[in-house]
């Protein structure tokens, strides 16, 4: 089996979610450690007509954790994984309270 050689820049452990393979000839902006992506079949839309339901279409969407190296903010990304378009980037600890939230809304249906 080869040898991982980890590129000279790495100077921290990978997180144990990273499932992004690191490359010494890596841009300084693509370094960053990042999560196997889920998808998940959703209903979405921009919001901005009226009804608000007028602009929802079916969609992939995709959802994935990352971190900068070298920084210790994580955050989750929420995106279309089928059209560019809106994105929403949440750190981890503001996904989490997005995360009770919801299962507040969602209970009290």
């Amino acid at each position: 089996m080869p040898e991982i050689v980890e590129p000279s820049w790495l100077e921290e452990p990978c997180p144990p979610w990273c499932r992004r393979a690191h490359a010494e000839d890596d841009h300084p902006e693509d370094r960053n450690h990042q999560s196997e992506p889920s998808l998940f079949l959703a209903v979405a839309g921009t919001g901005d007509g009226v009804p608000v339901t007028a602009t929802l279409r079916p969609t992939t969407l995709t959802v994935r954790m990352g971190r900068y190296v070298g920084e210790r903010t994580t955050w989750l990304a929420i995106e279309d994984s089928e059209e560019p378009g809106p994105r929403m980037v949440l750190t981890d600890s503001s996904a989490w309270a997005l995360h009770q939230m919801l299962a507040q809304q969602l209970t009290a249906s």
